[in-house]
């Protein structure tokens, strides 16, 4: 079975499993208590749900209350977690190889059909060119230059332009030869294509700048060649900062696709791991995230950033104890970070007993924040609330006068700290509920026609002995009436706990 399933006895009791043998039969007996009463249901699928869930419930006591068997049980549920942990991570490795296995390939296809179009660029050029020389010898004159003009190689006077009359050099004399490189080797001169005043500007097809022109590198665009990455058209660092800012504007998709075009330019620090992990978290896909933020806090473990969201992570998939570990070790590396985060993850963990200390420290520290205020006076409200021994999904029921003495005090350091109305309301309902606990209220008690007939058969007999004695009795019966048939409220619901599992108050 594995850890979240129907079958997990800690879920199915709302327990984390550092639980002790006392809480697990606590809350084993309120479990059954509450389904139990289910049981005879007249709506048929609640019925059978509730036989499921005392089968269920039989089967955790029967596995918890035994210590060798609670042991092994724990072993199984973390062999288990650690498998499955194994196997996501593998399954995440898989896919981050096959995305980049993918990447070079469609790079390399990509390059390949560029060089392709280059070539056929080149051919097609040394095809025109020729035709124009043959052209220019037949006829005798220069043709129309071909669309798109080759640069011609400059002389070291210049190129001569229209103006220069009769001695202007034929076009076709400075035509390249078939077996020059697609490049001059040297630079042109200042009055080469790009001073010519009647020559457009020269666009190889094959998207490389002349290697003679600084503007035409500068515009030439990414080269193909080694550069960034696979798949990438532009530098890690532009897309790291383009993560980042798309991680500012909330826009969790690109954060993903920038990040990961980014790890696989080659960009694997521990940044760019948070800002992918921040991103998954903030798309709802837990797991990933925490992959992602566990790779981070390996690359850079002396940073409090990764452990928080990493901690934030564990938080979302309620996985208490990797939170609190996380969360720790921010508030190590960065005191006062990580603090409020702990008491959050005592709170939704179940152990509210344990955040109230922590939001007081921070309270002390912090006294006009609001946030610690609500999340102290909820702590204090759900301690008190798990006093009583008999509780139920949403009520609680005092059934000692000892619950009552430990309620008290966090009920009313809770009054005193409140703020919020709806947390206002709780709290004074808790305390006037307590205030009715230790009063004196009527009760019918089991014993009440054998009592009646026992004080009838008293006065008889007293009136028989004497008239004095009689007297007495008649003064006693009611004050020991009145006594009996006016009970605490919590031996009320004490018993009401017993017969049927409703409270008196």
């Amino acid at each position: 079975m594995r850890a979240g399933d129907p079958t997990d006895h800690y879920r199915l009791l709302g327990l984390d499993p550092g639980a002790t043998a006392a809480r697990i039969a606590e809350r084993l007996r309120a479990e059954h208590r509450s389904w139990q009463r289910l049981t005879s249901h007249p709506d048929l699928d609640r019925r059978q749900l509730a036989e499921q869930r005392i089968r269920d419930l039989a089967l955790a006591r029967a596995t918890l209350t035994d210590p060798e068997r609670r042991a092994a049980y724990d072993d199984e549920l973390t062999r288990r977690a650690a498998a499955e942990r194994a196997a996501a991570e593998r399954e995440f490795a898989a896919r981050a190889a096959a995305h980049r296995e993918a990447a070079h390939r469609e790079a390399a296809e990509r390059r390949a059909a560029e060089h392709a179009a280059a070539d056929r660029a080149r051919v097609e050029r040394a095809s025109a060119e020729r035709h124009l020389a043959e052209q220019a010898v037949t006829t005798g004159r220069p043709s129309p230059p071909p669309v798109p003009p080759t640069p011609p190689e400059a002389p070291p006077g210049g190129l001569p332009g229209p103006a220069d009359g009769p001695s202007a050099e034929p076009v076709g004399t400075v035509v390249r030869p078939r077996t020059e490189p697609p490049h001059p080797p040297h630079p042109t001169g200042p009055a080469g294509p790009a001073g010519h005043p009647g020559a457009p500007p020269a666009a190889p097809a094959d998207g490389v700048g002349h290697p003679g022109s600084d503007a035409a590198s500068a515009s030439s665009g990414p080269h193909p060649g080694p550069g960034p990455g696979p798949g990438v058209t532009a530098p890690p660092a532009v897309l790291l900062r383009e993560a980042r800012d798309a991680l500012a504007a909330g826009d969790f998709g690109t954060t993903v696709r920038r990040s990961r075009e980014a790890r696989d330019a080659g960009e694997d620090g521990a940044e760019i791991w948070r800002l992918l992990g921040r991103a998954e978290l903030g798309r709802g896909r837990r797991e990933q995230a925490v992959l992602a933020l566990r790779q981070a806090v390996r690359r850079d473990p002396e940073n409090a950033t990764g452990h928080f969201w990493l901690g934030r992570a564990h938080l979302a998939l309620h996985d208490w104890g990797s939170a609190l570990v996380a969360f720790r070790e921010t508030e190590r590396l960065s005191p006062g970070e990580g603090a409020f985060h702990i008491a959050l993850v005592h709170l939704e963990g179940g152990s509210p007993e344990e955040a109230v200390p922590v939001l007081e420290e921070l309270l002390s520290t912090r006294p006009e924040d609001v946030t610690v205020r609500y999340h102290l006076v909820h702590a204090l409200l759900r301690a008190a609330q798990r006093v009583p021994g008999v509780r139920g999904a949403d009520d609680h029921t005092v059934t000692e006068p000892g619950e009552i003495e430990r309620m008290r005090p966090l009920l009313e350091r809770a009054a005193a700290v409140v703020a919020d109305a709806g947390q206002r309301e709780d709290v004074e309902r808790d305390l006037r509920y307590l205030a009715w606990c230790e009063n004196r209220h009527p009760a019918r008690p089991s014993w009440l026609a054998p009592g009646m007939l026992v004080s009838a058969v008293l006065l008889i007999l007293a009136l028989l002995a004497h008239p004095l004695v009689f007297a007495v009795v008649l003064v006693v019966l009611p004050f020991a009436w009145y006594r009996a048939i006016r009970r605490p409220g919590w031996w009320i619901n004490a018993r009401a706990a017993r017969w049927d599992g409703h409270t008196g108050g």
